[in-house]
């Protein structure tokens, strides 16, 4: 996997993130995605860089949902509620997103046998949120359902905030919470008129939160940062209110503020491993490779655990040689087989091109084969490793029959005929 290539210097800028969505390698994917200079592409372009984007957010999402569930079939519930976090964090979509609360409930009432949830509570989110990490939105069909309260539609929408917003929330007036609703049900026009009728002295860091991202939802980026920069000062450090902001800055084009807001905010003592991250992102965006190295370095040393920020970093590291930094880096990243041991695949695949930990690496691409997406690039790095592992007979025949996928990737089919020619086999025909 050249992951600089894919990054950096592309005639299509599009082309390495189209590949890697087919491919569903949702991880590598995002991560390119979130790499790209938006300010570069035109608006056809951008639009469908954000589908792209949608897709490999749901594919992590679902993984990790499958991954949740069959832990918690095991019993294993720490694991299964880490996977579920990863994937409410991950998700875009309506329709998973509601599979993955449900998850959640579901868990919840294992461990509550008090609670008993509605049975026609359907907990939803909108696509639009802006990033990875935003909260997501209520479905309009599950809160326009007659037999959830406000109460119940309040807490489905506010399970993905953050604890100090939530109980705002829910301790507002009768006009807040109404607009708040609306807003998270996909009526932003009737949700702005409503919130005009918010008090005066209720206009405070989530009220303008909100705001600003109705004004988002609706294309006023202009208006949206004005409103995000007001629940800022009024909330100064704020995560969630500042990952918006710097996501739709970037979003817009204006890179160079953002990167001048995580600075200012990284030199008054704020979050390392958040600003960092947010720079190493963004001069990874710019093709600033070196800059982009040094500042996820120290966001992963500060704690930083976005599999995007990990994946980016160990592949800046393994393209200037640092190989030993990079496999420790990973190694953090969540394994793709999950309850079953298997490894990440960016893991899997680095150990592949370094010819070490081979039997785990053959492990962890046979389960993503079992899973029966992307045979052919599984196929292909099954005979890889055979091949490294001396079982060149069976590897050569898998090789052959990866070549003669048309499904196979035009890279890993140049990769692989490289690796035929050297062994000395011409022939790319079944055996």
């Amino acid at each position: 996997m050249n992951f600089f290539k894919r990054i950096f210097g592309q005639s299509d800028p599009l082309a390495a993130l189209r590949k890697a969505v087919g491919q569903k390698r949702w991880a590598d994917a995002l991560a390119m995605g979130e790499a790209l200079d938006r300010t570069a592409l035109d608006s056809d372009a951008a639009g469908e860089l954000d589908q792209l984007l949608e897709s490999a957010g749901d594919g992590l999402a679902e993984l990790n949902l499958v991954e949740g569930e069959g832990c918690l079939r095991g019993g294993d519930r720490e694991r299964a509620a880490e996977h579920f976090t990863l994937a409410a964090a991950q998700v875009r979509s309506n329709h998973l997103a509601r599979r993955i609360i449900q998850a959640q409930e579901a868990m919840s009432t294992a461990e509550n046998p008090g609670f008993v949830p509605s049975a026609s509570a359907a907990p939803g989110c909108g696509s639009k949120c802006f990033d990875s990490g935003r909260p997501v939105s209520a479905d309009k069909d599950d809160s326009d359902d007659p037999h959830l309260d406000e109460i119940t539609r309040l807490e489905l929408v506010l399970s993905s905030y953050p604890s100090d917003m939530a109980t705002t929330c829910i301790e507002s007036s009768e006009a807040f919470r109404k607009a708040f609703l609306l807003a998270h049900e996909g009526r932003d026009e009737e949700a702005a008129e409503i919130f005009k009728t918010v008090p005066q002295n209720e206009r405070n860091d989530l009220y303008h939160f909100e705001l600003g991202a109705l004004f988002a939802r609706l294309g006023e980026l202009s208006r949206a940062c004005r409103e995000l920069e007001t629940a800022l000062t009024l909330n100064p450090g704020h995560t969630l209110i500042l990952e918006t902001l710097i996501a739709l800055e970037t979003a817009g084009g204006k890179e160079d503020v953002a990167r001048k807001r995580l600075e200012s905010i990284l030199d008054k003592g704020g979050d390392p491993a958040f600003c960092h991250g947010g720079l190493a992102a963004l001069f990874a965006r710019l093709g600033h490779a070196e800059k982009a190295l040094q500042h996820g370095s120290k966001a992963i040393a500060a704690g930083n655990a976005d599999p995007r920020i990990l994946l980016l970093t160990a592949s800046l590291q393994e393209k200037s040689g640092m190989l030993g930094e990079a496999e420790v880096i990973l190694q953090r990243i969540p394994g793709g087989g999950g309850c079953s041991g298997g490894v990440a695949i960016p893991l899997a695949e680095f150990w592949l091109r370094q010819n070490k930990n081979l039997d785990k690496a053959l492990e962890t691409f046979k389960g993503a084969l079992r899973q029966g997406t992307d045979q052919s690039r599984w196929a292909m790095r099954i005979a890889q490793t055979y091949i490294a592992k001396g079982w060149k007979k069976e590897g050569i025949k898998l090789l052959n029959n990866a070549l003669a996928d048309p499904d196979l990737d035009p890279e890993l089919q140049k990769e692989g005929s490289v690796l035929l020619n050297a062994l000395g086999d011409k022939t790319h025909g079944s055996p």
